[in-house]
């Protein structure tokens, strides 16, 4: 199956060039609609190739989603004072146990940070439903539909419901990609936290197809995103506190986390091992209590032993 950055170049790529620009003197919603569409994938399929590349290992985006949960409310502090490492970020991940792959375009613009979900399994594709804008000054999300709106328009009326339910799952996940991105972004600034590794845009089943039929392949590399050192003690004392892990031992991992600063923003305090050392060994005795008062009590040969 094709890298999903693949099937999302393609497909947008497919709507620019499958749908007509519309007569100039047109100015019915259709047409606007059909404008919006061409506009909206042709600047996908650019951004999509100008954008620094991330597949996010399972492990990895689970102890990122983890962090984002712990902060609840408090998450949005950090939001507003986000500052991605590339204006373009493109963030895959795949769902295990499944054929589903997921993935977000993120653009850092000047008036905010504009964030585009999609997904894919082995038979179908669902392009970017709601395009939502998180605007620091505004203090909020703003959202762009024209792909959603040119579903509904097309779709027989039973299947409205479908694609409203769809709509909600994909704003749900476009505040969730836009949360690893900014908590990947702090982590990558703490040694030891996460791993980046080099690898090709293309399977390697799709590298031996293109060379059997003699195709060029454009040269992708995504950046694999793994757990570190630290990384990985975060994400073993998140399990132990879930009770998913009960091994107990006496040198452990504590979890790091984010806390607010006297500053008012966010920052992180590191994972770290409590407990390490040499073991010192202790004797204790335990007496029962009425062997403690008979030896309180004096006799007339003193306390008895």
């Amino acid at each position: 199956m094709p890298r999903m950055i693949d099937t999302a170049r393609a497909y947008y790529q497919n709507l620019v060039t499958s749908l007509k620009e519309p007569p100039a003197f047109a100015s019915d919603p259709l047409a606007d609609r059909i404008r919006r569409i061409r506009r909206d994938s042709a600047d996908v399929v650019e951004a999509i190739g100008m954008a620094q590349k991330f597949r996010l290992e399972f492990e990895a985006a689970e102890m990122l989603s983890n962090l984002l949960q712990e902060m609840g409310d408090g998450i949005f502090p950090m939001f507003k004072g986000a500052r991605l490492p590339f204006p373009l970020l493109w963030i895959e991940r795949d769902i295990p146990g499944s054929t589903q792959q997921q993935a977000a375009l993120i653009h850092q613009r000047e008036d905010g940070i504009t964030v585009r979900f999609m997904n894919r399994d082995d038979r179908h594709f669902a392009p970017a439903l709601s395009v939502m804008t998180f605007a620091p000054e505004g203090g909020g999300w703003k959202h762009d539909t024209p792909h959603f709106e040119q579903a509904i328009a097309a779709c027989e009326p039973g299947a409205r419901a479908d694609f409203h339910a769809a709509k909600a799952e994909h704003e749900e996940m476009n505040i969730l990609h836009f949360g690893l991105a900014v908590a990947m972004s702090e982590m990558l600034s703490h040694r030891g936290m996460l791993e980046v590794d080099e690898e090709s845009g293309q399977s390697r089943a799709e590298r031996r197809r293109a060379m059997r039929e003699g195709e060029d392949l454009p040269a992708t590399r995504i950046s694999r995103i793994s757990l570190g050192e630290f990384g990985r003690g975060q994400h073993l004392a998140m399990r132990e506190a879930d009770g998913k892990d009960q091994t107990r031992r006496r040198a452990h991992w504590v979890r790091g986390h984010f806390m607010r600063n006297r500053a008012g923003g966010v920052s992180w305090r590191m994972p770290h091992i409590r407990g390490a050392g040499p073991v010192i060994g202790q004797e204790r005795r335990i007496a029962a209590p009425e062997a403690v008062a008979r030896t309180d009590a004096p006799g007339e040969d003193g306390p008895g032993f």
